[in-house]
């Protein structure tokens, strides 16, 4: 069996499939699904196995996962497994990271001091310039 034949064996459904989809689950292989509820909210959901245990990881909703986005993104998730790597705590850090940095901009007295210390500087060096 070739490349081609696998990629096709795991990429069942199409765009179109994806837009007409009717309430319930819908396999598009390797794990990845679009559930389409009720209120017609359609959602990317992947099933993978992490050390032993059967899960559900959320991709995201398809207004803003596209079907070749979240293929992309199911096939970074599976190279994290076989890496050894848990994609859950990868998340987690991800979220974790990004909401400390984001923590620190906003507290806008970080800047003003830094603001402060280079503009003590630039007092400091500028009578020195000459000697450089």
């Amino acid at each position: 069996m070739t490349t081609k034949d696998n990629l096709m064996m795991l990429q069942k459904l199409t765009d179109k499939q994806v837009k007409a989809a009717s309430t319930g689950t819908h396999e598009d292989g390797g794990g990845l699904r679009l559930v389409v509820s009720e209120s017609g909210t359609r959602r990317w959901i992947l099933r993978i196995t992490v050390q032993g245990k059967r899960r559900e990881m959320g991709l995201g909703g398809y207004t803003i996962i596209t079907l070749a986005n979240a293929r992309m993104k199911a096939e970074v998730v599976r190279k994290q497994i076989v890496n050894g790597i848990d994609p859950f705590i990868e998340h987690t850090k991800a979220h974790t990271i990004g909401n400390k940095v984001e923590a620190a901009y906003r507290r806008g007295n970080l800047l003003e001091k830094r603001r402060a210390m280079m503009e003590d500087w630039c007092l400091y060096i500028t009578p020195h310039e000459s000697h450089l």
